[in-house]
């Protein structure tokens, strides 16, 4: 593959096999994430609906610096390095069918799971409408902390940009890497061509998650100990039929959150789970801390 550097040009990182990524001579990795990202058919989050609620009832997202994300090497990459600047990010993934496997990591044990479909082309209404960004942080334990606001930052002193995760497996004998995105894969690819690229690189084993990523960037002075940054999108028009909330499959209520409607999911009946099943803590069902029992699908 010849001397890697970051500022060479992607058609030089591909080799002939199947399959391969198609770049043109003119793009290079980062920017080709971006235009990817940019032109997915959906945007989709998983999540327990008070954590979500406030997205499509109040059209508020908020973004966090990645400090209590569960997978710990995303985690601690994220704002590693010595960089000027402070990253903040909402995950999204662009999958066109539901996701077994995000309703059970994302759904929550309380049978209140959502996914919210916000929407390629709503989320670029936001990117292009947004006029400030509040940074803050929550307190008080899940579920129960409210946001305390702190400083405002005007959109001219930083960045709003949505860029594909690009997933990367373990060094092989000869210190090559895989990299995946979507169905895309390149082999045995020098671990120089993705420096500076830590905040959208993940591990192998998170590629079924298809993740993208709407990333804040802000110089540090101006961020001090904030851990969350707050975008209000309640006065940008969006396309209502490409913004809807699906309940998860393993709900019995009937799927209403105030005056929104959910939709229901494709899966439901096809799936059976109980994250707590057969578990002994007297406090069920309301009980987040105790042991898992049976998974059951």
């Amino acid at each position: 593959m010849g001397e890697g550097k970051k500022t060479l040009k992607m058609e030089y990182l591909f080799s002939d096999d199947e399959p391969k990524i198609f770049i043109s001579k003119d793009i290079t990795l980062d920017g080709y994430l971006r235009k990817k990202a940019a032109n997915h058919n959906h945007c989709r989050i998983y999540g327990e609906e008070d954590k979500l609620s406030a997205i499509f009832t109040d059209h508020i997202l908020y973004l966090t610096d990645g400090a209590d994300w569960n997978d710990t090497a995303d985690r601690d990459a994220f704002n590693s390095g010595d960089s000027e600047y402070k990253y903040f990010a909402r995950s999204f993934t662009y999958s066109t069918s539901e996701s077994v496997a995000m309703w059970m990591l994302y759904g929550g044990m309380q049978k209140k799971g959502v996914m919210v479909e916000i929407g390629v082309g709503n989320l670029n209404k936001i990117i292009n409408g947004y006029k400030k960004i509040v940074l803050g942080n929550f307190d008080g334990p899940s579920g129960e902390s409210k946001f305390v606001e702190g400083p405002t930052i005007d959109k001219e002193n930083c960045s709003l940009d949505l860029i594909d995760i690009l997933y990367c497996s373990s060094d092989n004998e000869k210190g090559l890497i895989d990299i995946k995105r979507s169905d895309e894969r390149v082999q045995n690819v020098m671990k120089n061509y993705i420096n500076g690229l830590s905040h959208v690189l993940k591990d192998y084993e998170w590629c079924y998650e298809n993740e993208f990523r709407l990333i804040l960037r802000i110089d540090k002075q101006l961020c001090q100990n904030y851990s969350v940054a707050k975008i209000d999108f309640s006065d940008i028009k969006l396309d209502e039929a490409t913004f809807y909330v699906i309940k998860s499959p393993n709900r019995d209520d009937d799927g209403r959150y105030g005056n929104i409607e959910y939709r229901e999911s494709t899966l439901k009946s096809k799936l059976n789970w109980d994250l707590c099943k057969n578990c002994k803590c007297k406090k069920r069902p309301e009980c987040n801390n105790c042991e898992l029992g049976t998974l059951t699908a």
